[in-house]
């Protein structure tokens, strides 16, 4: 069986040392295989092709001993470019849908052919090649085994033939678009912003104009004159020594009524004209307030 081998590099470049897979309908006879560095070989590696006659790519799983898949028909019943790819998750894909919140790997896509030669009845009818067929493929497996290794290329430059003449190359053909890429993991949350600078403190505000002068205010009533104190009350002096006995006054003197005191209806009397000027004076002076009170002077 003739191989393709498609290197993977450490930075997902990929690059194939032949990009031909071989005829239309072929099937069975070559098998492309990777070769991946050990950081990507993760439990789940597949090989995903796309063709533009297929709506949606094709993932196959990797043999898991050599990392490779075999060219069937259905793949080599597609004529022109293929574009094919690595794709390793640690979960598997179940239904086409990748898990990206886990481990993927996905590397950069390169251009494959299945060129339009199509040879009727190349198997039997029990799915072998025919014999014959075999022959010419195995021949010329070898042959292109050749022109590949380094022999040949040691050969060709041990060669010292004149310079040929310069050939004018036709354009190459456009390649097919390559698959977009698979959507990365999500970004880690950005760390949060730093607090505000405080702000600045306001202007001092104007002072305000003085308030009006208030309304003098009248002046009170003149107060009303106290009643007159009472009599105070003298402390009693320490009682005196007693002098020397004096001689014997003279015959004592007999007061006279009306004279020398008062009877009881005398002294009574006095107490009535006391107290009829004391109620005079007091009738006064409540006139003069009334006086004062309705606005007079």
């Amino acid at each position: 069986m003739r191989e393709i081998k498609v290197t993977i590099s450490i930075d997902k470049k990929a690059k194939a040392n032949n990009t031909k897979m071989g005829n239309k309908y072929d099937n069975n006879i070559t098998k492309i295989r990777f070769e991946i560095p050990e950081d990507y070989l993760l439990v789940n590696r597949y090989a995903v092709l796309k063709h533009n006659s297929i709506a949606i790519p094709v993932i196959y799983p990797l043999n898991p001993v050599d990392n490779s898949i075999v060219v069937t028909t259905n793949i080599s019943q597609h004529i022109g470019q293929w574009s094919i790819l690595y794709l390793a998750t640690a979960t598997e894909v179940v239904g086409g849908d990748i898990d990206n919140n886990n481990t993927v790997v996905v590397s950069d896509s390169i251009n494959l052919s299945i060129a339009d030669n199509y040879i009727t009845d190349i198997l039997d009818q029990d799915g072998t090649i025919d014999p014959n067929l075999k022959v010419i493929y195995d021949e010329l497996t070898i042959t292109v085994d050749y022109l590949n290794s380094e022999a040949f290329k040691e050969a060709v430059r041990g060669l010292q033939g004149l310079p040929g003449v310069d050939g004018i190359g036709l354009p190459g053909l456009d390649g097919l678009p390559g698959l977009d890429g698979l959507p990365g993991a999500p970004g880690k949350d950005g760390l949060p912003g730093l607090p505000g600078l405080p702000g600045i403190d306001g202007a001092t505000g104007v002072d305000g104009n003085p308030g009006i002068q208030g309304i003098d205010g009248k002046d009170g009533l003149p107060g009303v004159a106290g009643l007159p104190g009472a009599d105070g009350i003298g402390l009693q002096g320490l009682p005196g020594i007693d002098g020397l006995d004096g001689a014997t006054g003279a015959p004592g003197y007999t007061p006279i009524y009306g004279i020398d005191y008062y009877t009881a209806s005398d002294i009574l009397a006095t107490k009535n004209e006391f107290k009829t000027y004391i109620d005079a004076v007091l009738g006064y002076t409540t006139a003069e307030l009334e006086i004062i009170l309705n606005g007079g002077i």
